[in-house]
């Protein structure tokens, strides 16, 4: 990668490759910015590479990547724009409640779609029963 890639350059490509639907490597431009970038000062547009990134790397489940970005947003922003920090910190909340409230329902959905196949599955077994008896007495009632 480029080594004095910009903050605008870096948002621009990592725009164009979520667009393409290839956010791995949008994750990976954005990285590589973090972890290049002679600019260790806030500015807007890092707050918009961040957020972005958050986003990213939620859908992605990557925690240990996530905890690095917050790490490095809060040790540009802090000196300068708290007020950034803190806004990115409520959005990633806002973002990680939302995954974890669609899981859930996700959850539910599949024990309920498993409650009924197990219904269905035990119903099919008593009438396969049912079925069994009623042949052996039939067999029964010729034999006597």
């Amino acid at each position: 990668m480029n080594q004095m890639i910009t903050p605008e350059a870096t948002y621009a490509s990592a725009l164009e490759y979520v667009k393409m639907n290839d956010e791995d490597n949008a994750i990976l431009i954005i990285n590589d910015f973090i972890l290049n970038s002679k600019k260790k000062f806030w500015t807007l547009v890092h707050e918009q590479i961040i957020n972005l990134y958050i986003d990213l790397l939620i859908k992605k489940n990557k925690g240990k990547m996530l905890k690095d970005a917050l790490n490095y947003f809060r040790n540009i922003s802090q000196v300068n724009n708290i007020e950034s920090f803190q806004t990115v910190i409520a959005k990633t909340k806002e973002l990680v409640e939302e995954k974890l409230n669609k899981a859930q329902k996700s959850y539910h959905g599949l024990v309920l779609k498993f409650l009924y196949i197990q219904d269905k599955i035990y119903n099919q077994i008593l009438f396969s029963f049912y079925l069994q008896t009623k042949i052996i007495c039939l067999i029964c009632l010729k034999l006597t």
